[in-house]
């Protein structure tokens, strides 16, 4: 990125007021953002929750404009993440708090902020996305003393993660999870077909191998949505050399993909090893839309799956075990059926937006 930020991919949205929470966006906001969720065509994320409450005030690229000379500079040298962190922390008399969408912005917001000495609290929603840098460690203790600034995990798993590897307080470090748009990800019919589907969606640290592997030979079809909503990512597969059961594609937005979920038996996440959270998104929807699911047991693992309850972990790279928990639910659809309603029971009871943004909020209110 050079000159000045590209405004015309960003959405220039001002709904806060002065004494709300600045929610620092870390990367570009397309400015058709809130008319597909409008119209339905996308589900609501978290930050629409904030900005229709007026509880929040988007900081995204369009900010770094008046942020500032640093901003600027960062923004020139391609560095647009910082630039938005610093143009946040210039800001700081309009919020009474900054709320960070994950640590490439937040990590950068604590540092400036001890530049810049200012206290006000800077809430950081935690990925785990630097976990196996290894510029963590270093970056850590430079962190660790910023007693204005805390860590919102998305999962459990997480958490330790931060506590114990990393050596932050536990104070400083709150499990807040993650929440999905239980409306739009709802039960819905499907079409019939002659054979069960098995549905699996995602690009970013995906193990489709192993699932191809496992499911080459079984009575079943399987679709794979090898789309990532939140970063370019290439999958392990190659579509076009796919066994006659399996099928890789672009599901191109949200109401295809959800078609995709509505129509399958249940839905498998396959993973690689990873300290992060991965996955998440995916299986969250698919636990939304009444299915059960099948994944790998990470670092970074969810806390939406009850084992054996709404669905099944199995170890990374283990042809063999996925194999069995994938023919023991296509052996027993009616249990199948019965643990996408536990999925679906769990996500509207715990991991709905609402309980989500109430837990941000009440971190930001600590």
């Amino acid at each position: 990125m050079s000159g000045s930020p590209d405004q015309s991919n960003s959405a220039v949205v001002s709904h806060g007021k002065v004494g709300s929470i600045g929610y620092v966006f870390s990367s570009y906001l397309p400015a058709s953002d809130f008319a597909e969720v409008a119209e339905r065509q996308r589900p609501r994320s978290e930050y629409h929750v904030f900005i229709d409450r007026g509880a929040a005030e988007l900081v995204a690229f369009d900010k770094i404009v008046e942020g500032g000379m640093l901003a600027r500079a960062l923004a020139r040298i391609g560095r647009p993440a910082p630039g938005v962190a610093v143009a946040a922390l210039n800001h700081k008399p309009r919020y009474r708090a900054l709320l960070t969408t994950g640590e490439n912005v937040g990590f950068a917001a604590a540092l400036y902020s001890r530049l810049a000495r200012t206290r006000i609290p800077i809430n950081v929603i935690t990925h785990g996305s630097f976990f196996g840098s290894p510029y963590m460690r270093p970056v850590a203790y430079a962190l660790r003393s910023n007693r204005n600034v805390r860590y919102l995990t998305l999962c459990e798993a997480l958490r330790t993660q931060m506590i114990s590897r990393f050596g932050f307080a536990k104070d400083l470090v709150v499990n807040t999870g993650y929440g999905v748009d239980t409306e739009f990800f709802k039960p819905q019919a499907s079409e019939l077909t002659t054979r069960p589907i098995i549905a699996s969606a995602g690009a970013a640290t995906r193990d489709y191998r192993t699932l191809v592997a496992a499911t080459h030979d079984l009575d079943a079809d399987v679709r794979i949505a090898a789309d990532s909503a939140w970063f370019p990512a290439a999958v392990d597969i190659s579509p076009d050399r796919l066994p006659a059961n399996c099928e890789a594609r672009s599901y191109v937005n949200y109401p295809g993909l959800r078609k995709l979920y509505a129509s399958a038996a249940f839905v498998v996440v396959p993973l690689y090893p990873a300290f992060h959270a991965c996955g998440l998104a995916v299986i969250a929807e698919a636990m939304a839309m009444g299915k059960a699911v099948i994944t790998t047991r990470i670092c970074g693992r969810s806390d939406f799956i009850v084992e054996g309850e709404n669905g099944f972990y199995v170890e990374p790279g283990n042809v063999d075990e996925l194999r069995d928990r994938i023919k023991e639910l296509l052996s027993d659809p009616a249990r199948a059926m019965e643990m996408g309603a536990a999925a679906r029971s769990r996500m509207t009871r715990l991991f709905t937006l609402e309980a989500y943004v109430e837990q941000l909020m009440q971190a930001i209110r600590d």
